[in-house]
């Protein structure tokens, strides 16, 4: 009897445990494309007024950031200095490809990622500028629509999880 209480504890903990971490996910990854902002808003400040080299700036950035956008920027300027790479837009997906396990982006951000790659190598300083406002405008867009969504979700998950949690208890035991 004292096994089944046991077991019907742990499984009502772990499932609840399970949904205040899917409560919590949007969240991180909020922070994360606020990190990405910042870190285009230092790339884009490091090229355009201090005059610096994209490997420069690659890891200014990556300085500055913080999570996995930090690991994202330190690799892209990595692959910049052992000119792995023809264009800046190749050294982005590459280094986004590689670290994009090691972050709480979503499937559907990763367009807007790689937009900056694509911004970052392709056109000169003045529409360089341009293109990466408008990433981050469409950063804020993302962020605004997750929050309204976390909103809901930050109420949902955690209640789910321990009625997943007593359901499963009333069921195996």
């Amino acid at each position: 009897m004292i096994i089944k209480i046991i077991g019907s504890l742990f499984i009502i903990i772990s499932s609840s445990c399970v949904g205040f971490f899917m409560a919590q996910k949007n969240k991180y990854r909020i922070e994360e494309l606020e990190e990405l902002k910042k870190g285009i808003s230092f790339y884009k400040g490091s090229v355009n007024s201090m005059g610096y080299t994209v490997e420069e700036a690659f890891y200014q950035a990556s300085e500055k950031t913080k999570y996995g956008v930090s690991k994202i920027f330190k690799l892209a300027g990595d692959i910049c200095s052992q000119k792995k790479a023809s264009s800046v837009e190749e050294i982005w997906k590459y280094a986004v490809n590689r670290s994009f396990e090691n972050t709480y982006f979503d499937k559907t951000d990763i367009n807007t990622v790689y937009s900056f790659g694509l911004a970052a190598g392709f056109m000169g300083r003045q529409e360089q500028s341009e293109n990466m406002d408008i990433i981050i405008k469409e950063i804020e867009t993302i962020q605004k629509e997750l929050r309204q969504k976390s909103a809901s979700e930050v109420r949902m998950y955690p209640s789910m999880g321990v009625f997943t949690g007593l359901i499963l208890s009333v069921v195996l035991f």
